[in-house]
């Protein structure tokens, strides 16, 4: 008979501000960032026909996320911008089955790069057109893995390296 137990506590605080700036009647600039502070406290108890041991686990992490912009307006329908912004996602505890223990995974980044045009013809009609490129550094990636003691399937979360995504869109 085996007993599994999980307790894990995850919490995220963050500050926004934004601000934009009219530099001329057609170029604005804009700056923001999100400082945030994430805590992860987890345990977990496996035991065969007794309770089990907590494995406890705890950590934390915090930093800011930037964005920027310049948008510059060629006429009242058409714009053009470029724009450079971070973003994250919180790490957490990855289940890997009954027979091993969980194990964490990191935070992931990416810098977010690109620049556009919208053109607004009419009030019901418009087109956006952006270039954009992505580098992300510590991806995380979800797999199957299966817990060969029960036989289940868990979903196993880890970092995988970095990443780079670009295109037209």
């Amino acid at each position: 008979d085996i007993r599994i137990r999980r307790n894990g506590n995850a919490t995220e605080s963050a500050l926004f501000a934004d601000a934009e700036l009219r530099l001329s009647d057609r170029l604005t600039a804009a700056a923001g960032a999100r400082y945030y502070k994430t805590k992860l406290d987890y345990d977990r108890i496996i035991g065969v026909a007794d309770p089990g041991t907590a494995i406890p686990y705890a950590t934390s992490d915090s930093g800011t996320t930037p964005k920027v912009s310049l948008r510059y307006a060629v006429d009242p329908a058409l714009s053009v911008y470029v724009l450079a912004s971070r973003g994250y996602r919180f790490g957490g505890i990855s289940n890997v089955g009954f027979g091993t223990l969980a194990f964490p995974y990191k935070t992931d980044s990416l810098w977010n790069y690109e620049g556009g045009v919208r053109w607004t013809p009419s009030k019901n009609a418009s087109l956006d057109v952006s270039v954009f490129r992505i580098d992300w550094k510590d991806v995380q990636l979800a797999t199957l893995a299966n817990d060969p003691v029960s036989g289940l399937d868990f979903l196993v979360t880890g970092n995988i390296g970095k990443a780079r995504s670009q295109g037209l869109e």
